[in-house]
């Protein structure tokens, strides 16, 4: 059971539910390719006198990757009939709730990268002022097209 599913209140329901984009992982991945490959070569093929360095170079990329697929597990971005919950981190944890009749506006920024891989964050604007920004998220343009239909529900 997710966080989101745990914090539901009464007569709530889940709509849409989206994570993290998996471009997270691009760079860690690139890592590997270009730096633990190599280093794991050396190890095994040469004389390299300091083994605990490549064996530490190796390893740095994979912990990047576990990091980014935590990152990635533990973040939840929701839309429920009444309000806009999203949970950010494992160890070090961060949540943003607003009910739906307090949300002013909900703004996409995509660059290229984003819009061929469809990702991109959202700036949610609350009553108030207030502006919270989430970057990398899946989908962004159906996560604001899901809280404007909830949205509308309530104003009608």
């Amino acid at each position: 059971m997710s966080r989101a599913e745990r914090g539901l209140l009464t007569n709530e329901a889940i709509i849409y539910s989206t994570k993290v984009h998996w471009n997270i992982f691009i760079i860690p991945a690139l890592l590997i390719l270009l730096v633990s490959v190599p280093a794991m070569y050396e190890f095994f093929t040469l004389h390299f006198r300091n083994k605990n360095f490549l064996i530490a170079l190796a390893i740095l990329p994979v912990i990047l990757i576990l990091i980014s697929h935590l990152n990635r597990t533990a973040s939840e971005f929701v839309v429920t009939n009444m309000r806009v919950v999203i949970y950010l981190g494992l160890l070090s944890s961060r949540s943003f709730e607003i009910m739906l009749n307090k949300i002013e506006s909900i703004v996409v920024d995509q660059a290229l990268t984003g819009k061929l891989l469809n990702f991109g964050s959202l700036v949610v604007g609350g009553t108030g002022g207030t502006k919270e920004r989430f970057s990398n998220i899946q989908n962004p343009f159906e996560f604001r097209r899901r809280v404007e239909e909830e949205m509308s529900k309530i104003t009608h």
